[in-house]
């Protein structure tokens, strides 16, 4: 028994010790590497959390020298310098260009790059080599990377780690590099996902989906590498976009709406509004000026798509999914009105030019490309705010700036990811718990804090009309997409991929409704009439670009009757798609 133990032990000895022989070959090197990265995750301002971070570079660092000792040994040399010179490289210029600038590497800092022509980098390393630099995380590099050329020239060809000869120091070392791999493991699946295959939101497995990112792009080579792919993605588009911005004809402008109100939800099923039939009392705001008659709900409403970007960009383009062509290949409706007279505005809770924001990682390129934004609107907020409240104060100083006909757009924030987050510290809750016996009790919260956000959005939207009653205005509001909450008995919630009925219902089937002043419906009384009666009509919100023609008096041979439920040419039996390719309503789900 005795020699069993003794053998068992003696192999697991050896097992241990040659798992760790890549750290004992090359602990200076180890060391220099994970010391990068721990400046790099601790020093500059991307969205993950530290702690978690730290320890899944653990696990990434034994990896990296796993990668070297498995190398044939007359290449060894070489690529162990391109791979740990390539990442001190890479640490190195991202922490100088945030040290230098406040902003890291991103997609919006990537195109920047991409744009600048010798003489605008001339003067930019010029302008920005100080000497403090020397003081910031970029200094700490400096000095790190200095230290490691020096040890490393200096020690013996021979030294190698001898500590982990004892068993417990050799045992924890085993451990933490395991608990480090297994910590990381999920995240290197989506970023298999995102950089191998670089796949985007909408293309996704559903297990992906329902991962919740708690690390992602956490050090500056892997922002590096996904900001490159949405570069490519961006030049693809850019490159199509401005050919159909150069081409926008327009015969004439009646401004037949002199003051047109765009604003935009975020995630708002349908089936959780009041004014839809829900059964809580989450829009009671709206439904009392659907009672006075000042409000037209729209019935059957669905978005082409259920990811933020891929929605914008239908929403706010003339084309129309089915038709053939993408987004990009057709004029933004925003242009179209400034080029018309009106003046244009961007209100955004989500989106703000500012580079230096860890969100331009993930930036729609339809609204924070600047050449783009400076085509589409006059006025841009410079700010976010934590609750969507706080831009009625954005929305009353921009009113000093508007002159004559004008479209406003309000992006909100809405029932963003974690519904409990939207409700500011003072919100009152209105709603009783649920009470529903087919969701257990973490389950009722979130739905609870789902439509209290609800709940929250239709007072931030009606303190908007309020401030437009006296205007001749017609506001139009409508979501990006829905969200999967818990509806039809199911026990998801958040997006889906799925294309089943219960995840089209919640994710697609969005609310629209319009709303007009006393003296918009006084001075336009066959517009409002035809927005009555039109309610019931199918619509999609790819095809909204169209209707704000219409209401815009805007003559254009771009216009489309076939796309304005208002036009007596209105096609109600063309077909809806989802994502581009799915017909709406499916065959599972019927009419």
């Amino acid at each position: 028994m005795r020699s069993i133990l003794q053998k068992t032990s003696q192999h697991l000895q050896t097992t241990i010790t040659w798992l760790l022989r890549p750290i004992q070959e090359e602990p200076l090197t180890g060391l220099f590497v994970w010391l990068t990265g721990v400046v790099c995750i601790v020093c500059e301002p991307w969205n993950s959390l530290r702690s978690l971070s730290l320890l899944e570079w653990i696990g990434d660092v034994y990896l990296l020298l796993c990668v070297i000792r498995l190398t044939p040994r007359p290449f060894r040399k070489a690529v162990k310098g391109i791979l740990v010179g390539g990442f001190f490289l890479v640490a190195l210029v991202d922490n100088l260009l945030y040290a230098a600038t406040g902003m890291p590497l991103s997609a919006s800092t990537f195109r920047a790059l991409m744009a600048t022509h010798v003489r605008e980098a001339a003067e930019a390393l010029h302008a920005y080599a100080r000497l403090d630099l020397l003081w910031s995380q970029a200094g700490l590099l400096v000095l790190l990377g200095g230290l490691y050329l020096f040890a490393a020239r200096h020690k013996s060809k021979n030294v190698r780690l001898h500590v982990a000869r004892r068993t417990v120091v050799q045992v924890v070392g085993v451990a933490a590099i395991a608990i480090s791999l297994m910590s990381g493991w999920n995240n290197k699946r989506w970023l298999y996902h995102r950089l191998i295959l670089a796949q985007s939101d909408t293309q996704l497995p559903q297990s992906m989906m329902d991962y919740t990112v708690t690390t992602g792009y956490y050090l500056p080579h892997l922002r590096w590498w996904q900001a490159a792919l949405e570069w490519n993605r961006h030049q693809k588009a850019i490159r199509q976009l401005p050919i159909a911005q150069e081409n926008i004809q327009i015969d004439s402008c009646s401004y037949l709406s002199p003051r047109i109100l765009l604003i935009i939800g975020e995630s708002l099923n349908r089936h959780h509004c009041q004014s839809y039939g829900y059964s809580r009392p989450t829009t009671p705001r709206l439904q009392g000026r659907v009672e006075r008659g000042e409000t037209a709900v729209f019935t059957d409403m669905v978005t082409p798509w259920n990811f933020t970007s891929e929605a914008l960009e239908n929403l706010l383009s003339l084309h129309a999914c089915g038709d053939g062509n993408a987004w990009y290949e057709q004029p933004l409706i925003t242009t179209v009105f400034r080029q018309a007279g009106y003046t244009v505005s961007l209100l955004s809770n989500q989106y703000v030019m500012k580079p230096n924001k860890v969100e331009s990682l993930i930036d729609t390129q339809l609204l924070n490309d600047p050449d783009l934004s400076r085509q589409q609107f006059d006025h841009r907020n410079q700010e976010t705010h934590r609750y969507d409240e706080e831009l009625l104060r954005d929305y009353d100083s921009l009113q000093s700036r508007l002159n004559g006909p004008c479209l406003t757009l309000i992006h909100l924030m809405g029932q963003h990811i974690e519904f409990a987050d939207r409700l500011p510290a003072g919100h009152i809750r209105t709603l009783p718990p649920t009470t529903r016996p087919d969701l257990n009790a973490k389950q009722r919260q979130i739905l609870d804090d789902y439509d209290e956000a609800v709940v929250y959005g239709d007072s931030v939207v009606d303190e908007l009309l309020q401030r437009e009653e006296d205007q001749e205005t017609v506001v139009l509001f409508l979501p990006d997409h829905g969200e999967r909450i818990f509806d039809q008995h199911s026990q998801g919630y958040g997006r889906s991929n799925s294309m089943e009925p219960s995840d089209i219902a919640q994710q697609y089937e969005i609310p629209f409704w319009i709303w007009s002043s006393a003296i918009y419906r006084e001075r336009h009384p066959q517009v409002w009439k035809l927005i009555s009666e039109k309610r019931t009509l199918p619509y999609s919100s790819d095809r909204l670009s169209h209707l704000l023609l219409y209401l815009g008096g805007i003559s254009t041979p771009l216009y489309q009757r076939r796309y304005n439920p208002l036009d007596s040419l209105y096609d109600a039996s063309a077909e809806r798609r989802l994502r581009d390719e799915y017909p709406y309503p499916t065959p599972k789900q019927g009419h």
